[in-house]
């Protein structure tokens, strides 16, 4: 047995697969399951945080797995099936540590994923790789069972250098990256060492790239000036780039945040659209919701509250 890359090759194969074992195991409640994607399943995981591989058996396609980057930055475990009259030979295991090693590589430290009540082998295999039940749901016939794994996360206390502020231009800012869309981790800025330090873990992935410009000091909290950016880039804590502010982002205590794109046009901006708001109200509880938003105009007014300078620990 072999795992690899889903090719267009084999993408068909794959889609049968998937079919069949939906056709053989869950008649007609197949419904429930099936989706444009199995139509093409190269090209539906062919793109940007996506990935789909296959188990060779025999010659022939005996496996399946999928992954899709979720709305909030976890790692989305998508068409994991293993042919009925090849399992228990570890085929499943081979594949969900073919997911967890790309999920490390590309820095996800969560991985979800959603099955049903009628799935009862898979939720004995997703157990046994430490998966834990987060939440069920009722769906007219079907229950829906969510699933969730942490993968390693650095130890509370530990120290990363961020990397030199760079030089910027005329309506542009400096900004460090402190929690990047994904993550679980809690990183603050101490300016004096120029450093971030991990101080607290989260329940829930950061569903935005979060920073900090430190040549601004907010009036507000007389810290740094929090910078939220407008892309879906995957970052790391402590990458510093050049950004453009695009708008603020209105909390009800005062403490703004700005919203800026990376400038160069190298990142595709996400909003704030509709979307791009949902998903940072997500991250906020009831009592610090967002109270507005302001586009470009609102920009020049809370960089002129703002003071230039260096600011303290954050």
């Amino acid at each position: 047995m072999t795992v690899e890359p889903l090719s267009e090759t084999h993408s068909r194969a794959a889609g049968e697969l998937i079919r069949t074992v939906l056709q053989e195991e869950f008649g007609a409640a197949t419904g429930a399951c099936e989706d444009s994607d199995l139509e093409d399943l190269f090209t539906a995981y062919a793109g940007p945080g996506s990935a789909a591989w296959v188990a060779h058996c025999d010659g022939g396609v005996c496996g399946v797995a999928a992954v899709r980057e979720s709305e909030n930055g976890a790692l989305e475990l998508k068409r994991f099936y293993v042919r009925a009259d090849y399992r228990g030979r570890g085929i499943g295991g081979a594949l969900l540590r073919e997911v967890e090693r790309r999920a490390a590589e590309e820095g996800y430290q969560q991985i979800v994923l959603t099955t049903t009540h009628l799935m009862a082998r898979a939720q004995e295999v997703y157990r046994d790789f430490g998966y834990q039940l987060d939440s069920t749901e009722r769906k007219g016939a079907v229950t829906l069972h969510t699933y969730r794994k942490q993968l390693a996360r650095a130890a509370l206390g530990a120290r990363r250098a961020a990397g030199p502020l760079p030089k910027t231009g005329g309506g542009e800012i400096a900004v460090v990256v402190e929690r990047p869309r994904g993550s679980c981790e809690g990183w603050h800025w101490e300016r004096q060492t120029h450093t971030l330090v991990l101080t607290e873990y989260y329940d829930r992935p950061v569903p935005v790239n979060y920073g900090l410009a430190p040549e601004w000091v907010n009036p507000a909290d007389q810290d740094a000036l929090d910078v939220i950016l407008l892309d879906d880039r995957r970052m790391h804590p402590g990458e510093t780039l050049v950004a453009v502010p695009a708008g603020v982002l209105l909390r009800p205590d005062g403490d703004d945040k700005l919203l800026a794109v990376p400038a160069g046009g190298a990142v595709r901006p996400v909003g704030p659209d509709e979307r791009s708001r949902a998903r940072v109200s997500a991250w906020w509880d009831d009592a610090h919701q967002p109270v507005g938003w302001e586009g470009e105009e609102g920009v020049e007014r809370l960089l002129a509250r703002c003071l230039r300078q260096g600011a303290k620990d954050g």
